[in-house]
């Protein structure tokens, strides 16, 4: 998520994440471009307590899965399942290769994800946001038409993690909201199309 204050671009990174990984999209400004701020957000950094959901799409965005991630005891087991095996398998240096071939993901950022999604401390953020996202996702839905700034949504026609359909409806929901649709992307926009985004946000 990006938010435009005159010439400064606030970054937040999603679930799970760093604010590390915006460092593709920073490189990818000019040097005339915007400040940017990319920080960790609470529960992220090791230091802070997880906070409930501020901000985020729309029921659309849910699948079955986030539901069951957000089910008590067996949500847990899962994220942490999941979580853990993905960062063995970015941990050696063969199948990392791999995945960064098959994904257009660089082998650094592949690498840090692979550290983060060991951690405990990451384990215990994703599991209380994702209860928080399933809890209060209806009612900022509700307040989506309230909305009365600009705003534009970026979203890849390929993502597989939040269907375009998501997007989509998120325009029509927010008051004169642009979407920009960025054909074949996936869902990690700001890795795989730094350069594109930068230019949107530029844009702004």
């Amino acid at each position: 998520m990006f938010a435009v204050f005159n010439d400064s671009v606030l970054l937040l990174h999603g679930q799970p994440g760093a604010a590390a990984d915006w460092d593709r999209l920073i490189g990818s400004f000019s040097a005339r471009g915007p400040s940017v701020i990319a920080i960790e957000r609470p529960g992220w950094d090791g230091r802070s307590a997880v906070t409930d959901l501020a901000g985020n799409a729309n029921l659309d965005s849910l699948s079955a899965m986030d539901y069951l991630l957000a089910a008590p005891l067996v949500g847990w087991l899962a994220s942490v399942g999941a979580m853990a095996g993905g960062g063995l398998v970015l941990g050696p240096g063969p199948l990392r290769r791999w995945v960064a071939e098959a994904t257009a993901l660089d082998d650094r950022y592949l690498r840090a994800a692979g550290r983060m999604l060991l951690t405990p401390r990451a384990w215990r953020a994703f599991v209380r946001e994702q209860r928080f996202l399933v809890r209060d996702l209806p009612a900022l839905e509700r307040r989506l038409s309230e909305i009365s700034v600009p705003t534009t949504i970026v979203a890849g026609t390929g993502d597989r993690v939040v269907p375009i359909a998501a997007a989509r409806r998120l325009a029509g929901q927010i008051p004169g909201a642009e979407l920009v649709e960025i054909e074949h992307a996936g869902h990690l926009l700001h890795v795989q199309q730094a350069g594109r985004l930068a230019e949107v946000i530029a844009g702004q």
